[in-house]
């Protein structure tokens, strides 16, 4: 599911996976929203849940920002700085979980 409603854009997806030879079957969910604001900036947000071989649990949430402009201090110009962090949770794991930049 995807959709907009003024600068709001939000996404959604839910998969759920039969069970295999290989692995049981797993449910997923991905989740992302994002608010634009001034002409050509964001901030955003993500979220997901879910474990590919079934034997332990993970999740992930982070947030973007993008800051930017094509008319810096009004001589037309570009300009933009953007950030991200993401962290995972995972069980077992308690360090290195994370990126960000």
């Amino acid at each position: 599911m995807t959709g907009k409603v003024g600068r709001l854009e939000v996404g959604l997806l839910d998969v759920m996976t039969r069970d295999s030879d290989v692995a049981p079957g797993e449910n997923f969910v991905v989740g992302r929203a994002k608010y634009g604001f001034l002409r050509q900036s964001y901030v955003g947000g993500i979220f997901t849940h879910g474990e590919p071989t079934g034997t332990t649990d993970n999740s992930l949430g982070g947030a973007d920002i993008l800051l930017a402009t094509n008319n810096f201090l009004g001589k037309r110009k570009n300009f933009d700085v953007a950030a991200y962090a993401v962290k995972t949770s995972t069980p077992g794991i308690v360090s290195r979980d994370y990126s960000y930049g």
